[in-house]
């Protein structure tokens, strides 16, 4: 869209200022094939994600019922597939449904010809998800499709080596310092790791109610530099300039070999994370728990979201009905949730995670621990207030090329208005209306 175009729509009012022309959906885009929009929910769906395990998952549901056939393609995760799905929806050969994490849907939303708005045909099953998740799958009062998972932060904590330092993990981040610092002189390990990802930076900082984006007066408001945000990396640059905790992409062999070995003895998280380390971690099976994530002083209990997907509809499906009936299927029946669990970090956007054996039983790997309780009240605490911009993709990388010269100054002030000043111009000069928080 060209960026005279989109400054147009920005004055104007509501949803379309904000997401320009090209980001209203026009319903003669769905065709006139039986089974579109809002009829009967029957046909063959094309489906596109990345998932672990899905392709038995769609099988079971193919097998489940004669009226929709799913067509699953397995596409990359991250960048690539959001390359993929744009591409081949906009030359007219993308999917029904596809994967999208919540924090692409404003990307697409904004840059538009890629999500449908199917806010009237979705209606019926919003009963089905938590306000939030459900929120997560749609921009400024239209809704993209069905929200999947979530992932509330959490802290897998190594009892046994808190065990050995003769602690118990606290409940505010102060205390988490403390720990640390005990930690680290009677048992030699680190308390937890400082991953350098923009999502994990976007989690701890929403956790300390940091607002990075939000829309006023048909304006993007941008406040990557805000004191909350400062005030949570700081706390962790810090602990890793005094040794207290590694510095780390995360999600590594090296990263899971450090668990494993008791090296570091906890991982912040969004709830999924448990699903890596049942994979990679042996040694340590048993000794594991799942604790709330502590909480920052004088304010009330609160979190954030790391990671999250939905079903979106794509622009030009023609069998919309179909797409939202199995994307339900997929994110709130019974059989398909315990699948997802059984292959995937999975953490159900319905909030039923009693409806997952997995959650409800004890598990060994946590020392017999029910996890279910912790889930929940992590679950319950998420914030609501938290905004994704128009360009995350480009936000998490700004961040993971500057974190390591912060680490090093020992303050992110440079890094935060640096990040704050390019991300504010490339939006300007893409056309949008911007205000700095």
């Amino acid at each position: 869209m060209h960026t005279t175009t989109r400054r147009q729509f920005m004055a104007a009012s509501g949803t379309a200022a904000l997401l320009g022309a090209a980001g209203c959906s026009s319903g003669d885009t769905r065709g006139d094939d039986s089974g579109a929009g809002a009829g009967s929910a029957t046909g063959e769906v094309e489906f596109w994600a990345w998932q672990a395990g899905l392709d038995t998952i769609v099988a079971e549901f193919n097998a489940s019922q004669s009226d929709i056939t799913v067509n699953y393609n397995v596409i990359p995760s991250g960048a690539d597939a959001y390359k993929k799905i744009e591409s081949a929806v906009k030359s007219g050969t993308g999917p029904d449904l596809a994967q999208v994490e919540a924090q692409q849907i404003p990307t697409f939303a904004v840059s538009g010809g890629v999500l449908m708005d199917v806010a009237a045909e979705a209606e019926q099953y919003k009963q089905n998800y938590s306000a939030p998740t459900w929120s997560s799958a749609g921009f400024q009062g239209q809704q993209y499709g069905i929200p999947n998972d979530q992932g509330p932060l959490v802290t897998y904590v190594n009892d046994d080596i808190l065990t050995g330092a003769g602690a118990e993990f606290g409940g505010t981040w102060e205390e988490y310092r403390d720990l640390a610092s005990k930690v680290r002189t009677d048992t030699d390990a680190y308390l937890g790791t400082l991953i350098t990802g923009g999502a994990f930076m976007a989690a701890v900082s929403w956790q300390n109610n940091a607002t990075w984006f939000s829309i006023e007066d048909e304006s993007w408001v941008v406040s990557l530099n805000g004191e909350a945000t400062r005030e949570a990396l700081n706390f962790w640059i810090g602990m890793a300039n005094d040794d207290l905790v590694t510095v780390d992409p995360g999600f590594n062999a090296g990263f899971w070999q450090a668990l494993d070995a008791s090296k570091v003895a906890s991982f912040t998280t969004g709830i999924w994370g448990y699903r890596g380390m049942k994979g990679n971690l042996e040694r340590t099976s048993g000794a594991w728990r799942a604790m709330p994530v502590p909480q920052w002083e004088g304010v009330e209990p609160t979190n954030s979201l790391w990671g999250g997907s939905n079903w979106a509809v794509m622009e030009g499906s023609k069998n919309v009905a179909a797409a939202l009936k199995f994307a339900d299927w997929l994110a709130a029946d019974p059989t398909a949730m315990n699948l997802q669990y059984e292959n995937s970090g999975y953490y159900p956007a319905s909030g039923n995670a009693d409806q997952v054996d997995g959650y409800s039983q004890p598990d060994e790997f946590f020392g017999g621990q029910k996890v279910a309780p912790v889930f929940a009240e992590a679950a319950e605490l998420v914030s609501k207030d938290w905004q994704w911009g128009p360009s995350m993709t480009t936000v998490f990388t700004l961040f993971e090329d500057s974190i390591g010269d912060a680490i090093k100054a020992g303050d992110c002030t440079d890094m935060l208005n640096s990040v704050q000043e390019e991300v504010v111009g490339r939006l300007r000069n893409s056309g949008f209306e911007v205000r700095e928080g």
